[in-house]
């Protein structure tokens, strides 16, 4: 397939395995640069060398923890360092802690929406600009 996004840089989060790692690997297949985070650098480390060596794409890797503001920050400068910019972002987040409705109480329900909703809101207002630059978001 061809999403038109030969030479496009994209950024992924949560990418070191599951779901975030098929993204990017489809991505850089794609002939994308890759910019893939993860909160360990150890197994951030394996992917950005395993979707290497099955693409040939250029592919960096941050660690980041995207519950926090600062790391995202450091994310989309490695980003841009390294590219100029971002294009696409595919962001992947944590999941709200388990339990029933019964069981939620605001604080539980503060703790989902500050891992789930705040990272997916920081992440696309520090990449939007980038993107709108490079006419890929309006």
């Amino acid at each position: 397939m061809d999403l038109g996004i030969r030479g496009k840089t994209a950024l992924v989060t949560a990418a070191s395995r599951g779901i975030g790692y098929a993204c990017a690997l489809t991505l850089a297949k794609e002939g994308a640069n890759i910019v893939i985070c993860a909160r360990q650098e150890s197994p951030l480390n394996e992917a950005v060398e395993r979707i290497r060596g099955e693409t040939r794409s250029r592919v960096i890797g941050q660690t980041a923890d995207i519950t926090q503001a600062a790391d995202i920050e450091r994310l989309v400068a490695a980003a841009t360092a390294e590219f100029g910019g971002i294009d696409v972002l595919v962001a992947i987040g944590g999941s709200p802690p388990r339990g029933s409705f019964a069981q939620t109480d605001e604080d539980r329900l503060r703790q989902g929406f500050e891992m789930t909703v705040l990272p997916l809101f920081r992440l696309v207002k520090a990449v939007l600009p980038h993107m709108q630059a490079r006419k890929w978001a309006a």
